[in-house]
């Protein structure tokens, strides 16, 4: 009985060895799984857009000798005209060299496969939704599906409230696709102003396109600017003053009716890349206004001033400067004194921007002659004697 067992086990034993040996000769045959993460997927970090080429970068991609196909006209950043985007969809492969991208299960052009390194396109017809599954598969092994956002993010632009001619004139920009991402666009003073190919604002009356006030009556003398060719304000932390855009700063917005106003995100050279999506032309009203109306409003608002400084710099200066009346300009010099230093500068460019050297320089003396000298305005008034003697 002992001799049976121990002939068995002896059995077993060998059926496991070889069963082992043939376990390790397939792993052997089987290339490793392709490893790469959403922010691996350049030059986005998880986004896919229709039209342009994508490159994902990891291990185990692909072969080890890279493979590539000439993609001719096609330009990676983009735009690319719709026959160019025909003429890669027929001529590049949807499989190179052993190598697949799948996106929601559809293979896309592929334009160089390497072990650490793929560059594929992705039509501009493909039939997505805001959030897609990719895939790579080389030799048969998939990687583990990734999502990925896909497309630009839906965007919302709405009135707040209707108002009057001479009042300020509110618009809210949301981001309907994720509403926690906070939006950043540049709306007021500016000591560059940004070009059409930043995230902008369209305006028309009556059918026809309104032209935005971009004329400084103050530009500052030697402008130098090294940051990012589209600036934006900084966030504010509340939630409530982010995304509000005050159309009269940035419009003669004298007329009453309805206008009508869109939300254009950056193209070109300056935005290769589109996070957001325009979004359809929205009513904005005016009701006729007087100037009594808005002196009524200014003494209210002044009556009421906040004192913090995201309000200040979010709510209260943008909405009452627009107009160029001389009730604003007391109100703005007297915030040159302000001890917060943004509150300050910002008082300082909406003056800038709002009034000619004639009609501050008196201003900011009586100023001084009232409350004394302080830094911002002593600045503003070299600057704009400055300016006043090269005229």
């Amino acid at each position: 009985m002992r001799l049976r067992i121990g002939v068995n086990s002896d059995v077993w034993a060998s059926r496991a060895f070889f069963c082992l040996l043939a376990a390790v000769a397939l792993h052997a045959e089987q290339p490793p799984r392709p490893e790469f993460t959403a922010y691996q997927i350049g030059p986005t970090g998880g986004r896919l857009w229709p039209g342009r080429m994508f490159s994902i970068y990891g291990k185990h991609l692909g072969p080890a000798e890279p493979c590539a196909r000439d993609a001719g006209a096609f330009r990676p950043d983009g735009p690319n005209p719709p026959e160019v985007l025909d003429q890669v969809e027929r001529v590049l492969p949807v499989e190179l060299c052993g190598v697949q991208i799948l996106i929601d299960e559809q293979p896309v052009p592929l334009i160089y496969v390497q072990e650490k390194q793929i560059n594929f396109v992705v039509p501009n017809a493909l039939s997505a939704s805001d959030k897609v599954a990719l895939r790579l598969v080389y030799s048969g092994v998939s990687s583990i599906p990734i999502t990925l956002r896909f497309g630009p993010d839906r965007m919302m632009l709405y009135q707040e409230q209707p108002t009057y001619t001479g009042m300020p004139v509110w618009v809210r920009l949301y981001n309907v696709a994720n509403g926690k991402i906070p939006v950043e666009l540049p709306f007021g003073f500016s000591p560059l102003w940004p070009p059409l190919q930043c995230a902008h604002i369209e305006l028309k009356y009556g059918g026809v396109p309104i032209a935005e006030e971009r004329s400084v009556k103050n530009p500052p003398q030697r402008v130098r600017y090294s940051g990012p060719p589209c600036p934006a304000p900084q966030v504010p932390d509340r939630q409530s003053l982010a995304g509000r855009i005050p159309l009269h700063l940035l419009y003669p917005m004298d007329r009453a009716g309805t206008y009508l106003a869109r939300y254009v995100p950056g193209v070109g050279t300056f935005a290769s890349l589109r996070n957001t999506a325009e979004t359809e032309w929205v009513p904005v009203e005016l009701k006729p206004g007087t100037a009594e109306r808005r002196r009524a409003w200014l003494q209210a608002q002044v009556r009421a001033a906040p004192t913090d400084r995201e309000t200040l710099l979010y709510d209260f200066l943008p909405s009452i400067f627009g107009y160029g009346d001389p009730e604003t300009l007391a109100i703005g010099v007297k915030y040159l004194y302000s001890p917060e230093s943004a509150v300050a500068s910002a008082a300082e460019g909406y003056l800038r921007t709002y009034y000619t050297p004639a009609q501050l320089i008196p201003a900011i003396v009586r100023a001084q002659q009232a409350r004394g000298r302080n830094v911002q305005a002593d600045r503003l008034l070299r600057n704009l004697r400055g300016n006043s003697s090269a005229r």
